[in-house]
């Protein structure tokens, strides 16, 4: 009685579970890279912010190495 209650648990579990799928849900839906050789110094990166809407842009400073 046991395992046919162990088997059918298991079986019920095989058809009713899912994949926790939050993680990738958090995921934005595109993801925009570039990439640039630059000759050795200290560099000013604008990027400008697509994902809100509002334009804004964002000064990192670089470090030459």
């Amino acid at each position: 009685m046991e395992q046919a209650i162990e088997t059918a648990l298991n079986l019920l579990n095989l058809f009713l579970e899912r994949a926790d799928l939050r993680c990738w849900q958090a995921l934005p839906a595109k993801i925009y890279m570039a990439r640039a050789f630059v000759k050795p110094g200290v560099w000013q990166v604008d990027i400008p912010s697509l994902g809100n809407g509002e334009g804004k842009t964002k000064k990192h400073p670089g470090e030459g190495r």
